[in-house]
């Protein structure tokens, strides 16, 4: 039976946990390992630095799972497997954190519909889950297709027919109003990939920008990063003519292409510049799956670093394949609410089946926190983690008692006093999985934020100023 709460009975749920001493816990999923050597579902818990594989994954059940979790607003975890299922082509599950109860909630390929779902699931604005599977539909190109949490229906939303891109991979970011946008591998007017829009609303798809197969352009990350409100980054693995990754930086308002950095350097990673993350200090992060200075397996481990949009400056954070910290990184990285950068390798470790590992933005200090051991337990981190288990933020108040939100909890609309009256700055707002869902500038000391249009649940609220960074929490409740 499919279990559905309903969003105000989980609000008293997690306050309830929080009251009763639950922390931050970090879900995550590994590609492989776990009982049946097809891969589990595992929470890691920040303040006890306890690890706990919590379901094994196994044929029917759907293998070898990808991309990241993703929190729907009944408080239930969903996610995509690879492969399994009633066709072996993957399926679409559903996982309750407190009764521990998976289901499978649609088996892909078994028709007309899509197979091998290729990146994580999007929790829209409207409540509705949105995938993308990388081939089968109409045209054998791979699919857009959408989950209505409420109604428990599944649909094929678009075919991909190779003019706007084939063979999507990249995980869908928050665009203007209804857009949405990600990156397909294959397709577009070189059949080297697309940057490309999907609208909520109308169902429309239109590629924006089409990778050119030339020496700078093949073969898209699944992630981008949206920095300001205009500009898109991204990284591919490798150029048609070269095996070194690089990142790119795509203009929205002009449609200006830009090859930002290359990691052709052994020493600033190669083969494979993976998915970006936009961190709260306004820095991108992310890893290299090869390169820098230490050979594990034949190969060097890779590396994590930092790059600065202002000053166009990449720094090397942390070289992977020294011992047991882990090597070649293929996953995204998360920021917790403690500030820490936490992400996974695919390998290394002691057992060479990946680790898990933290990263502190103001000590520079790498922590490797948990290292795979394959079965029963899991290898092959391949997804991101995702962060649950945060206060509600009933109090109006942050840490540093200086950003003031109020009604909370709130239907909709609620009110920011910024701290020393401050403005000419822009505040920000951030559901449970990252995803910015409002971002205003601020001309007065009394701001307006209206969140109607989102799903209920909580919400961060983040103002960087000149003093600092100020953050908020706040709960939607319908």
């Amino acid at each position: 039976m499919k279990t559905r709460l309903h969003a105000c009975f989980l609000l008293l749920i997690v306050a309830w946990l929080n009251g009763n001493g639950q922390t931050p816990t970090l879900w995550g999923m590994t590609n492989s390992g776990g009982e049946y050597n097809a891969g589990s579902i595992f929470a890691y818990d920040i303040a006890s630095n306890s690890y706990q594989q919590v379901f094994s994954l196994f044929d029917a059940q759907g293998s070898y799972p990808i991309g990241a979790l993703t929190m729907g607003n009944n408080g239930l975890l969903y996610g995509l497997t690879k492969e399994g299922g009633t066709c072996n082509a993957g399926v679409l599950f559903s996982y309750n954190m407190q009764s521990r109860v998976y289901t499978v909630l649609h088996s892909f390929g078994c028709d007309t519909d899509g197979f091998y779902p290729g990146a994580s699931l999007y929790l829209a604005n409207n409540g509705i889950l949105y995938g993308v599977a990388n081939n089968g539909g109409a045209f054998y190109g791979g699919i857009i297709f959408s989950y209505d949490i409420a109604t428990n229906n599944y649909a094929r939303f678009y075919s991909f027919n190779g003019v706007e891109g084939a063979v999507p991979v990249g995980n869908f970011i928050t665009g203007d109003g209804n857009l949405l946008y990600a990156t397909a591998s294959s397709g577009g007017a070189n059949n080297a990939g697309t940057i490309f829009t999907f609208n909520i609303t109308t169902g429309a798809v239109n590629a924006i920008y089409s990778f050119t197969d030339s020496a700078y352009e093949s073969q898209p990350s699944d992630n981008m990063v949206m920095v300001g409100d205009s500009l898109l980054y991204g990284s591919v693995f490798s150029g048609a003519f070269q095996t070194y990754g690089y990142m790119f930086c795509y203009n929205m308002r002009t449609g200006n292409y830009t090859h930002v950095r290359s990691f052709d350097n052994p020493g600033t990673g190669y083969e494979g510049a993976g998915p970006l993350l936009k961190g709260r200090d306004g820095l991108i992060y992310g890893v290299a799956s090869a390169g820098g200075v230490f050979d594990t397996l034949g190969s060097r481990g890779g590396l994590l670093f930092s790059y600065s949009t202002p000053n166009d400056s990449e720094s090397v954070l942390h070289y992977f394949g020294n011992g047991d910290d882990g090597a070649f990184p293929v996953s995204s990285l998360m920021q917790a609410g403690n500030g820490l950068i936490y992400g996974t390798t695919h390998e290394g470790g002691h057992f060479s089946d990946g680790v898990i590992f933290s990263y502190d933005l103001s000590s520079g200090i790498y922590s490797v926190l948990y290292q795979f051991s394959g079965q029963p337990d899991g290898q092959y981190a391949w997804g991101p983690m995702i962060e649950v288990g945060l206060s509600t933020g009933i109090q109006p108040t942050t840490a540093d008692s200086k950003l003031q939100i109020w009604p909370n909890p709130t239907t909709g609309q609620f009110r920011v006093q910024l701290p020393d009256n401050t403005t000419g700055c822009e505040v920000e707002v951030f559901n449970v999985m990252g995803q910015k869902v409002t971002r205003q500038p601020i001309t007065v000391a009394l701001c307006n934020i209206n969140l109607t249009n989102q799903p209920a649940g909580m919400y961060f609220v983040y103002l960087n100023t000149a003093s600092g960074t100020f953050t908020g929490k706040v709960s939607l409740v319908k």
